[in-house]
């Protein structure tokens, strides 16, 4: 079982290549292993992992989780339009060392679909900002040497 402390270093890992991608890019940031967001966002949330490939967990209630992490504060990402009931955004703030979790009902998402090309879902870039809400349960964290603290 992968551990709190486990994640915490993964993140200052990832902290130094996101600075050393900055430093030779200039810009832009690195993609976020989806392996880690997950995990992270299952034992922060005490989420269950999903045994199907449509949503990425579970939360006590049996609702459906998406789980999408970024590290910018606009949270371009693709989006599937399969069903999930939440959608739990990760902005990472590298240079703050701060985690903030939004968690975003599908109702939000109403009217969004992605592009068909042919039989198969083209996934679309969206930006998380967009459908967000005064209303969307928000959770910040300080990331340290020893963990993830909510503020």
């Amino acid at each position: 079982m992968i551990t709190i402390s486990q994640l915490a270093e993964y993140y200052w890992s990832l902290k130094s290549v996101y600075k050393k991608h900055i430093e030779i890019f200039g810009r832009g940031a690195p993609d976020l292993p989806a392996l880690f967001t997950e995990e992270l966002c299952r034992s922060l949330f005490r989420l269950k992992k999903s045994e199907k490939r449509e949503y990425d967990a579970i939360d006590s209630n049996c609702n459906k989780i998406e789980i999408k992490a970024t590290s910018n504060p606009t949270g371009t990402t693709t989006l599937s339009s399969a069903g999930f009931d939440y959608l739990y955004w990760l902005y990472f703030n590298f240079n703050e060392d701060t985690l903030t979790v939004r968690i975003i009902p599908s109702g939000s998402f109403q009217g969004y679909q992605n592009k068909k090309n042919g039989e198969k879902d083209v996934r679309r870039n969206v930006r998380l900002n967009n459908y967000i809400s005064e209303t969307d349960q928000v959770t910040a964290f300080r990331i340290s040497e020893d963990g993830f603290t909510a503020k």
